[in-house]
C-alpha cells in the first residue's frame, strides 16, 4: 500500500508536465519546438512580402525594350542636373539618341496612367502615361497623346471619338494601370513644360514627356 502510494506520488508531476506539453491532437514537444522558435515577426513578414509583391507587378510586366530605355534616360538624375559636366551631359544625350529615335515602337509596354481628360471642343481625349517615377517629379518618364484643344499644343496623336481607342481610353482615371503599343516621337507633349512642343525631350534632364501615338490601349486589373 504505502509502495503504490508513493509510485502515485511520483507519478502525479511527471503527467501533469507531460499533459501540459500536449495540444488537443496528441502532438507533444515537436510541435511545441516549432512554435517556441517561430519568429515573432511572421505575420508582418508576409504582409511585406504581398506589398513587395503587388508593388512590383507592374514592374515584372514590362518588356525588357521598355527596361532598357527606362534605364538609359534615367541615368540623367543619378545626381543633380549642375552637378554633370559639359561632357557628362553630351555622353549621356548621346546614348539617349543612340538608344531611341523618332517613329520608335512600344509593344505591349505598361504603365500607369497620369491623366486622361475628354476635351468637349475638340471631341477627343488626352492621356498621360507614366512609365518611370523616381524620388521627385523632376524624375518623371511620361508618354502621352498632347491635346490639339489647347492652341499650343496641335497634336495629330489624340485619341478621337470614333477611333478605336476611345471609348477605352474615356473610361480610364488617374492611377489605372495599363498595357498599351504605339509609335514615340521626339517631341515634348508636357502641358506643363515650359518647352515648346517640338522640342526634343531627350535633350532635357528632367519630366521627360514624350508625344505618343497610341495603336493599343488595355486596362490592367
Amino acid at each position: 500500500m504505502k509502495t503504490d502510494l508513493l509510485l502515485l506520488i511520483l507519478l502525479i508531476p511527471f503527467m501533469f508536465v507531460f499533459g501540459c506539453r500536449r495540444n488537443n491532437n496528441g502532438v507533444g514537444a515537436v510541435q511545441d519546438s516549432v512554435a517556441t522558435n517561430m519568429p515573432t515577426d511572421t505575420i508582418s513578414t508576409i504582409d511585406e512580402i504581398v506589398e513587395v509583391t503587388k508593388s512590383s507587378r507592374l514592374e515584372d510586366l514590362m518588356p525588357q525594350s521598355e527596361r532598357n530605355l527606362i534605364e538609359v534616360l534615367k541615368k540623367g538624375w543619378e545626381k543633380s542636373e549642375y552637378k554633370y559636366t559639359e561632357a557628362e551631359k553630351y555622353k549621356l544625350i548621346k546614348e539617349r539618341k543612340n538608344s531611341v529615335s523618332n517613329g520608335y515602337q512600344m509593344n505591349d509596354w505598361v504603365g500607369t496612367v497620369f491623366d486622361a481628360q475628354y476635351h468637349q471642343a475638340a471631341n477627343e481625349i488626352s492621356l498621360a502615361i507614366v512609365l518611370y517615377q523616381g524620388n521627385d517629379l523632376y524624375e518623371t518618364i511620361e508618354v502621352g497623346t498632347g491635346t490639339s484643344a489647347d492652341p499650343k499644343y496641335r497634336a495629330p496623336t489624340t485619341i478621337k471619338e470614333g477611333s478605336s481607342l476611345f471609348d477605352i481610353a474615356l473610361e480610364l482615371k488617374s492611377d489605372d494601370k495599363v498595357k498599351f503599343s504605339g509609335t514615340l516621337y521626339l517631341k515634348d507633349f508636357s502641358p506643363w513644360s515650359a518647352k515648346r512642343a517640338d522640342d526634343n525631350p531627350l535633350d532635357g534632364f528632367g519630366q521627360l514627356s514624350f508625344l505618343t501615338k497610341f495603336s493599343k490601349l488595355e486596362k490592367l486589373e
